[in-house]
């Protein structure tokens, strides 16, 4: 200080109304010939501030926490998931497999072979059922063996000279 430079700190008092934080400032005075004539200083209460500080710490604080638990979860979310994914492609892999075998024994079958639901509605037909004209040998007509499900099979179509 005795140079003639500034001094700039923060420092804490105990007050009669408890701990304060301050930020000093204090500058040397010369008079008109150089000479040093004193210090001129001002203390500025910065508690309010030092207390946001720490208020604001300790919430950023928190998100990390926060953000580091969050995290951790989508983490072992997105390993519960992919696990669940491969599970899925592995099961699809086999029900596939079952479908193309289950289908290439029905179609084996040198018999005619009809799936009706309990509505009547054909749910599957094999090969041998199918109509001539699309490799089988099934004489009724072709709406018996391709029906939606709103074009029941009724038993006139099942007994096809019933109708005639």
């Amino acid at each position: 200080m005795h140079r003639g430079g500034r001094q700039f700190y923060e420092t804490s008092l105990e007050t009669p109304v408890g701990k304060r934080h301050v930020l000093v400032r204090n500058s040397l005075y010369r008079d008109e010939d150089g000479n040093a004539a004193g210090i001129i200083g001002i203390a500025l209460d910065i508690t309010d501030r030092k207390l946001a500080e720490v208020a604001a710490t300790r919430v950023r604080d928190d998100l990390e926490a926060g953000i580091a638990r969050h995290a951790d979860e989508l983490r072992e979310t997105n390993s519960r998931l992919t696990a669940e994914v491969a599970e899925r492609q592995r099961i699809e892999v086999q029900l596939r497999r079952s479908t193309l075998f289950l289908e290439s024994v029905l179609n084996a079958i040198q018999d005619g072979i009809c799936v009706l639901a309990p509505d009547m509605t054909v749910i599957k037909v094999n090969k041998a059922m199918m109509p001539p004209a699309a490799g089988g040998i099934f004489p009724f007509p072709s709406f018996f063996s391709y029906p939606s499900r709103t074009n029941k099979a009724s038993p006139e179509a099942i007994r096809p000279e019933a109708s005639r």
